[in-house]
């Protein structure tokens, strides 16, 4: 491939035509969007709290996905186990971090 490209005079001149070459070359069409469907269907399920909320943070990332604080404390929320969200309830929050603390200490709780 990068010979090809050598030969047609078409290599990338820097670093941001290189990377975005190589996605075009090796990544699928689908993948933003299996990623995507991946993120909308994460859940907490066995993970620890600090394990679910990287993930999290990590798939928003990997997404491009950029919400709107409210909207990151709904879709935090909304994977967490039924268990931590019942403590969760009771409790006064209004960021994704003041969230995350809270459902730390309802893990320790349970």
């Amino acid at each position: 491939w990068w010979r090809e490209l050598g030969n047609l005079h078409q290599q990338p001149q820097s670093w941001d035509r290189l990377k975005e070459a190589m996605c075009d070359r090796f990544i699928p069409v689908s993948y933003k969007r299996d990623l995507r469907k991946k993120l909308q269907r994460l859940e907490q399920g066995d993970m620890y709290v600090q394990a679910y909320f990287a993930k999290l943070q990590n798939g928003m990332i990997r997404c491009g996905i950029e919400e709107d604080p409210e909207d990151k404390v709904c879709h935090f929320y909304g994977g967490l186990r039924c268990e931590i969200q019942d403590i969760v309830d009771y409790k006064d929050f209004n960021t994704t971090n003041q969230l995350f603390q809270l459902a730390m200490l309802a893990e320790k709780e349970l």
